[in-house]
C-alpha cells in the first residue's frame, strides 16, 4: 500500500503506519496545517504525535492477536 489513500472528491489523505516509526508521526504532525493543531506548540504537537503512534501500534497489536486466536 502506498503512503497515501485517495478519498472521495479527489481528496488525498496521508496514511501513517506504526511500521514507519514515531519519527514519521512527529514529522507529519509538525508540518501539518490541520485545524486541530492551530495554536499548538511544537512540544504539544510532539505529544499528540506520540499518542497517535502508540494508539496505532496498540490497534495493530490487538488486530494481530485476535487473528491469531481465530476471532
Amino acid at each position: 500500500m502506498t503512503r497515501y489513500r485517495k478519498l472521495m472528491h479527489n481528496t488525498v489523505m496521508e496514511v501513517l503506519k506504526p511500521s514507519m516509526g514515531a519519527g514519521a508521526y512527529i514529522k507529519d504532525f509538525r508540518k501539518s496545517d490541520a485545524p486541530q493543531f492551530k495554536g499548538k506548540s511544537e512540544k504539544e504537537r510532539d505529544k499528540m504525535a506520540i499518542a497517535a503512534y502508540l494508539d496505532s501500534k496498540e490497534k495493530k497489536w490487538r488486530t494481530e492477536r485476535w487473528s491469531q486466536w481465530g476471532c
